[in-house]
Formats: C-alpha cells, structure tokens, sequence
C-alpha cells in the first residue's frame, strides 16, 4: 500500500495553502522535522508570510497560471497536494489532481469537516495501513453536479 519512503521519492514539488504552511512551521519550530526542506515549497497565499526554510515560494490566484513553473520545479517527478481544501478543489477543477491520498489518523472527532468545499466524484483505488494510520488512494473522477 502506502509507503511514504517510496511515495516521497517519486515527489519533486509541494503545494499548499497557507494554513497548512503555517502548521508545518508551528511542527518545525517544536522541533519536528516535519516535510522535506530539500524540495521547493509552494505556498498560494494572500498574505505575508515568513520563510524560515528551504525553497519557499510564495503565489497567488488560479493554479492553471503557475503549472509549468510548478511542474519544471518538480523536474518530472509528482507534485505532492499537502494540504488545504479549498486549494485542491481549485486543483481539481483545473485538471491538475490526478488522485487523493487520505490518511486517518485513530482519533474521536466530535465534528467532521468535509474534504473539499465543493463536491467530487472520487473512485477508491487503493486502501491499507501506513504506520499506524488507515491510509486510502482515490482517484478523481470529477466535479459533482450541484443539486438545486
């Protein structure tokens, strides 16, 4: 199924949101050494924010207008969606997520949040154990027609 030594090898680019990036840097500064400082980072953000390791660069708007600088940053290899929900469907919606690698971590949520704000189609493609964690790959069918 899943392993992240292998998974990570093939991965030559991160993107997320800028809440994401600002847990990954809350992890950092407690001494976690959280995502690879060796890849470059890139962050869709309105804001500023600071840039305390690594290859950080920071966008904005449609993720379509930054693929090829994305992509040539990868050199080849995948693009690695961390995290932000509002990003990937943006992603989604652009043609530019090919699949949704979910791990649940074991703990009692008294509230769940949905994994994208708009809905899509997914195929479940692969499931097993990561660690500790349930982890499941899901392939992108599409955007979901909204009910009216």
């Amino acid at each position: 199924m899943v392993d992240y030594d292998k998974f990570i090898a093939n991965v030559g680019a991160l993107v997320m949101g800028a809440t994401t990036y600002r847990v990954i840097l809350d992890e950092l500064k407690s001494g976690d050494p959280g995502m690879p400082h060796s890849l470059p980072w890139f962050v869709f953000t309105h804001q500023d924010l600071e840039t305390p390791v690594g290859d950080v660069t920071f966008l904005e708007g449609d993720p379509k207008r930054h693929r090829s600088r994305i992509e040539a940053a990868a050199d080849g290899r995948d693009v690695w969606m961390v995290g932000g929900g509002a990003l990937a469907a943006d992603f989604a919606e652009a043609g530019m997520l090919d699949d949704v690698l979910l791990t649940y971590a074991p703990v009692t949520l008294g509230a769940g949040q949905p994994l994208f704000p708009r809905p899509f189609n997914l195929r479940l493609r692969d499931q097993g154990r990561s660690g500790p964690f349930l982890a499941a790959v899901y392939d992108i069918v599409g955007a979901r027609a909204k009910l009216a």
